[in-house]
């Protein structure tokens, strides 16, 4: 047994306390937990941000499980499916500026994708505006505008604790009948979308022509 730190999420760090004193962490199948959402578009979000803050925090704390000399296995399994899953809007931010780069040379496979990239940018877009108005969206909006807030949120979470803040204290999103603590952000998040969908056909032509 180690005491853990207030900051510690208790079902991540234990299980790498006990992988790091040389014990297995064993998975059994049989075992069913069922989660409800937090039933809110902008509380599912800030839920994902908490989570991501406090996880990642937890997982240097214990580090050591990331090293192949405690188990090569498992030090593989947490970066590829815990770190390397937190980074990435920093992996997608990458891939989109290096396909508008290449698809300056001509090549029709990044300039399909930058096409992508612009077109959910769009629906990204028109999703936030009326989200705004409404509490649902058709999935063809909601989809491409969950996915870039999720990845914005969540890069928020790895700055902050990155930055050595982390959320300690928090109150469970579900059955909230609130969700505007973060209209602000949402509001940059949808200007920031906004330029992207207005700059990125502008740039293409002018890098073109």
């Amino acid at each position: 047994w180690e005491p853990l730190q207030r900051r510690d999420i208790n079902d991540f760090v234990n299980p790498l306390q006990i992988v790091r004193r040389g014990y297995r962490g064993v998975f059994d199948p049989e075992a069913r937990c069922y989660e409800k959402t937090a039933g809110a578009f902008d509380l599912e979000i800030r839920r994902k941000e908490r989570i991501v803050n406090r996880s990642i925090r937890g997982l240097f704390r214990v580090k050591e499980v990331m090293s192949p000399r405690v188990s090569f296995c498992f030090a593989w399994q947490v970066i590829s499916h815990k770190l390397l899953r937190w980074l990435i809007p920093l992996f997608v931010a990458l891939a989109v500026l290096g396909s508008f780069l290449l698809s300056l040379q001509g090549s029709l496979v990044f300039l399909a994708i930058v096409a992508a990239v612009f077109g959910m940018t769009a629906f990204g877009f028109v999703g936030h505006l009326l989200s705004l108005k409404k509490s649902t969206l058709p999935r063809i909006l909601s989809m491409p505008y969950y996915f870039i807030m999720v990845n914005v949120y969540a890069l928020r979470g790895v700055f902050k604790a990155l930055g050595g803040q982390t959320e300690v204290v928090w109150k469970s999103a579900r059955g909230a009948t609130t969700a505007k603590q973060d209209e602000w952000f949402r509001q940059a998040v949808g200007f920031c979308v906004a330029l992207t969908f207005l700059s990125l056909p502008l740039l293409w032509f002018i890098g073109r022509y």
